[in-house]
């Protein structure tokens, strides 16, 4: 069996019924949050950031044909790494 030298590991399970769509490279991908991250681990590279590192902006844009026929409001928030 393997076991961990010097190093200290800890395993965390991702909240798929949180995943949402995002674009953090160069494809739209389903991210998913952790306990302490948030992460996408299907197409490389990789992504994982830790959520002290993220800040939050919501906005929204209006576009498109709503109901009944006015312009349509679409709400979203937009996640950026701290630098």
């Amino acid at each position: 069996m393997w076991e961990p030298q010097g190093a200290d590991l800890e395993f965390d399970i991702p909240f798929r019924e949180l995943a949402f769509e995002g674009v953090p490279f160069r494809s739209t991908v389903n991210v998913l949050p952790t306990v302490n991250c948030l992460v996408e681990l299907t197409e490389m590279p990789f992504l994982v950031c830790p959520l002290e590192e993220v800040s939050e902006r919501e906005g929204e844009t209006e576009g498109g044909t709503g109901p009944g026929g006015g312009m349509g409001v679409r709400s979203f928030l937009r996640l950026y790494p701290h630098v």
